[in-house]
């Protein structure tokens, strides 16, 4: 259980980080402007000059205060899609986390009475800012077998939110997601198909699923493996992938595949290094744009 006691802790320690970094001139990520800007952009990524029209701050000032954020992972620059040449400034998820727990200072979290799930929602919200800042942060790292309650809901969000900002993806690729992983939630658990989700500090941040019941000649495939960019590099990917192998192998199926697409090259190197080969490229409009798709296959 998620104790008030955590969230006041690491709450203090982070307090104590932003004192040192507004101490240096040179990391204005955490600064007034920079919590301002935070707030800005929850709605949407801006242009550099419009959040300096909207702070009203001097060009040289917005630029050192935008490296400032990208230094500290807060944001990230994206091409403007009305304007090729220009550069939009989004939220990471970490400076997501940051502003949403700045604008609710903490307010009912710190409440006894509040839920647990609120207060999973308020330590994952720290933890991020922490991280981003460079903080040791211990992690409490699960990986959960079954479906639960908004399992289906979270992994399309995730879909939804990674593909678009990684790969510009756009709401068909969500629409088709969304499509096919309702056609499979209730199959989930009955024997030849199942899913697994990713849970960091208490918050649900990826999942995947092994399909055992759509495909013939006693074969399976991987299903909607996707996992937040704030817990990569913890080697929950990798172990969300072993257990869908061990599932396929205790389940004796005799191939076991997963359909992507070329680009991914993180996830490709985790799933060649549990034994999966790519066996088919070839140009397809699958995902909601054209593209080159991939199957890959692991064979017993």
């Amino acid at each position: 259980m998620i104790t008030v006691s955590q969230i006041r802790r690491l709450s203090h320690q982070i307090e104590t980080r932003f004192a040192h970094l507004e101490a240096d001139a040179s990391q204005g990520a955490v600064s007034t402007s920079g919590a301002q800007a935070l707030a800005l952009l929850q709605s949407a990524p801006l242009r550099a000059s419009a959040l300096g029209d909207a702070l009203e701050l001097e060009k040289s000032t917005v630029s050192r205060l935008v490296g400032g954020l990208l230094k500290a992972d807060l944001v990230r620059e994206m091409p403007d899609p009305k304007d090729g040449r220009a550069k939009l400034v989004q939220l990471t998820d970490t400076g997501r986390a940051l502003a949403k727990a700045t604008a609710a200072g903490l307010g009912g979290a710190l409440d006894h009475q509040t839920s647990d799930a609120a207060r999973s929602d308020a330590l994952w919200g720290l933890a991020c800012t922490a991280r981003g800042l460079g903080m040791d942060v211990a992690h409490d790292l699960q990986i959960t077998t079954g479906y639960s309650a908004g399992a289906m809901g979270r992994l399309i969000e995730l879909h939804g939110t990674v593909y678009s900002a990684e790969q510009g993806l756009d709401q068909a690729f969500e629409a088709v997601v969304a499509k096919e992983f309702a056609e499979l939630t209730p199959k989930l658990g009955g024997g030849k198909s199942q899913i697994w989700t990713a849970h960091l500090d208490g918050r649900c941040v990826g999942g995947i699923c092994v399909d055992g019941d759509s495909l013939r000649l006693n074969r399976a495939e991987i299903r909607f493996f996707v996992l937040d960019p704030a817990a990569r590099g913890l080697g929950l990917g990798k172990k969300l992938v072993k257990r869908a192998v061990n599932f396929h192998r205790s389940k004796g199926f005799d191939e076991l595949s997963l359909r992507t697409f070329e680009g991914l090259d993180a996830a490709r190197a985790l799933y060649e290094s549990v034994g999966f080969a790519l066996v088919e490229e070839k140009q397809g409009d699958t995902y909601g744009r054209r593209m080159v798709e991939q199957k890959f296959v692991l064979q017993g």
